[in-house]
């Protein structure tokens, strides 16, 4: 598997300082050397926001399924979340298995038991 730099690599040909090229299924754009560098930092910061939410949603369920109850406020508390957050890391939770659905007031199941 390539390292991120090697993966960057294959998408920015820069000639020289002044022109990069970003191949896109086959075409090219050309941009100059600070829309080159203003996209290499938005594309890092993408990357540095997926690892925090891959931490974040490895961390909530590890939680969930040790403690084997979950909620929203539980989340919040456990993971230093906000409500919107932790309602979205909930929902990644369900749609993904590991918690059943909403049923009103009641506690949510947890679908994956703790060996």
């Amino acid at each position: 598997m390539k390292n991120i730099n090697e993966q960057f690599d294959e998408l920015i040909k820069c000639d020289d300082d002044s022109v990069c090229f970003f191949p896109y299924g086959g075409d090219s754009h050309d941009f100059s050397a600070e829309n080159c560098k203003k996209f290499i930092n938005d594309k890092l910061k993408e990357i540095n926001n997926m690892k925090e939410e891959t931490v974040i949603l490895s961390n909530a369920i590890r939680i969930v399924i040790e403690e084997q109850k979950v909620s929203t406020s539980f989340l919040q508390r456990k993971l230093f979340l906000g409500y919107a957050r932790a309602y979205r890391v909930l929902q990644f939770l369900e749609d993904a298995g590991i918690v059943s659905e909403a049923d009103g007031a009641k506690p949510r199941n947890i679908l994956v038991k703790n060996k």
